[in-house]
């Protein structure tokens, strides 16, 4: 997609820009409505260059994303956790989604998925997070098949290197794939990471040392963390005014 490589230089070429969007990644993109949102939004690019517009149309290629997998055969499982139910979705080619018990609907976009006991990349990914969570296991070694745009996949990336029990910033993650500038859309797009835990996102955090949003909730995000680093002692991170992570 040509988007994240021009997200934050909309400027003269966004013609070019949403031409190319269009006929990459869907015909179900409307060219003219598109150049009507981008547009109307010139005074917000002014003051944040390009990246509120990067965040909308990315959700947009999601949609179409979502249409190109339908013919692909899912299958879930749910597993109890200590941070509740947690649904295990794999497709032929590996892991999709692990999903909270409150998750935002919408938020990973699935096609209709079948209820099995066994399947190997659930078993596998059952096994290997139980072993996580009893503090037997730093990282995972399972066959991932997420399904995003090129940005979005390069920010989950990035948040595969990220060791156990170490955190990085959002703008950390932006540099790291090269876009420094792109602080917002790296937010957008660890919120829209499908593979809670194993890809992971709870490792990120504000800039000011502070947690921020995380799909399964903040006090999920302070156990993980606190998990990763054996909960010894005070930890990098505060989810307010007092003793870091203070809610659990």
């Amino acid at each position: 997609m040509v988007l994240e490589r021009n997200g934050v230089n909309f400027g003269k070429k966004e013609d070019a820009l949403v031409e190319k969007l269009v006929c990459r990644d869907s015909q179900l993109f409307l060219i003219q409505p598109l150049r009507e949102e981008i547009k109307d939004r010139a005074s917000i690019r002014s003051k944040h260059p390009g990246s509120i517009v990067m965040i909308e149309i990315e959700d947009r290629c999601r949609i179409a994303l979502f249409v190109r997998q339908s013919m692909q055969r899912f299958v879930f499982r749910e597993m109890n956790s200590p941070l509740g139910r947690l649904k295990l979705v794999a497709g032929e080619r590996g892991l999709r989604a692990i999903l909270w018990e409150n998750d935002k609907p919408g938020r990973v976009l699935l096609r209709t998925m079948q209820a099995v006991e066994h399947d190997e990349h659930l078993d596998q990914t059952e096994r290997q997070l139980s072993e996580y969570f009893a503090g037997e296991r730093i990282e995972f070694a399972l066959e991932l098949d997420p399904v995003g745009t090129e940005f979005q996949l390069a920010v989950w990336a990035a948040l595969r290197t990220i060791p156990f029990g170490e955190s990085r910033t959002y703008a950390e993650i932006a540099s790291q794939i090269g876009n420094p500038k792109s602080v917002r859309a790296v937010g957008a797009a660890n919120g829209r990471n499908p593979i809670s835990i194993v890809v992971p996102c709870h490792r990120v955090i504000g800039s000011s040392g502070h947690l921020t949003g995380f799909a399964g909730g903040l006090t999920a995000k302070a156990w993980l963390l606190r998990l990763e680093q054996g909960a010894r002692g005070p930890i990098q991170g505060e989810l307010g005014i007092g003793n870091p992570w203070s809610i659990l």
